[in-house]
């Protein structure tokens, strides 16, 4: 009896979740870019600290397998590459979190730019990326991105 109650359940929560798309069971984060931080500055290199606030809406922690993006910066009208971002797995809490991701750039383009940069004393820098986690094997992607000018010292 207790067999076939427990298979009845099961049952019952397999069903409800495929009807509502698991919608009441999981809920997909927000990741927001809450700052972009100029950490040093050089002509030859720029790192940058990315502050990401991550909303879990669930009532459980999730694994992030992985954050990955892309940093650009805006030189004559145009978003030319500044570097690549990974943070590896993170583990977020429920509720409000903050991940930090350094970037660290040894670029062409912006030793071409520097001069420019100095000059307007400002960057503008664009983030885009994805965070992957990982839902019980379903792994759905969340874009983010932001654009932020920073100040140069």
């Amino acid at each position: 009896m207790k067999h076939i109650l427990l298979s009845a359940l099961t049952l019952l929560s397999v069903i409800l979740c495929m009807s509502t798309g698991c919608s009441m069971l999981l809920k997909e984060p927000t990741i927001t870019v809450k700052e972009i931080a100029l950490e040093d500055i050089s002509l030859s290199e720029l790192t940058l600290s990315i502050v990401l606030e991550v909303d879990n809406p669930n009532l459980f922690g999730i694994t992030f397998s992985s954050i990955t993006g892309s940093a650009s910066f805006l030189h004559d009208g145009e978003y030319q590459p500044l570097s690549t971002m990974n943070s590896g797995e993170v583990t977020i809490e429920r509720g409000i979190n903050t991940v930090t991701i350094p970037v660290h750039a040894k670029n062409i383009d912006l030793l071409k730019a520097g001069f420019t940069l100095f000059t307007d004393r400002e960057i503008t820098i664009r983030i885009e990326g994805i965070a992957s986690p990982s839902f019980f094997g379903i792994s759905p992607e969340i874009p983010f991105s932001d654009i932020k000018t920073i100040p140069l010292p």
